[in-house]
């Protein structure tokens, strides 16, 4: 479920997608960074996590991963986090809990990482 919104990037969300950007090779991720002044939170899950939807147009087709991280957030809630974009415009911000939780806060890049999780294929 989402809930609209109209607001830049909070400084958390800003921090957190330009730490997944910086996994990418320097081609595309010029691409994605110019978008970041002026990215615009659109919608944020109603769950209470704080999964959010970048963009003002409708999507004709479902958006693909463009980074993911795994970890935990700072109340040690384990979490994957995905960065998800659509013919090279970002559209969200997802954080995935490991045991349904959603009462948690972004993690800080220290808290991620960015390698395959253990006994990933």
């Amino acid at each position: 479920m989402r809930a609209e919104a109209n607001r830049l990037l909070a400084a958390a969300e800003r921090t957190l997608v330009e730490w997944l950007l910086q996994g990418l090779p320097d081609g595309p991720r010029a691409l994605y960074v110019d978008q970041l002044a002026s990215l615009r939170v659109t919608h944020h899950c109603e769950c209470g996590c704080p999964s959010i939807e970048f963009g003002s147009h409708p999507r004709t087709k479902p958006s693909v991963i463009l980074a993911e991280a795994h970890g935990a957030a700072p109340e040690g809630v384990g979490l994957d986090v995905i960065l998800w974009e659509d013919d090279g415009e970002l559209t969200g911000l997802e954080f995935v809990s490991h045991n349904d939780r959603s009462d948690f806060s972004i993690p800080g890049p220290d808290l991620l990482s960015r390698e395959p999780k253990a006994g990933a294929v």
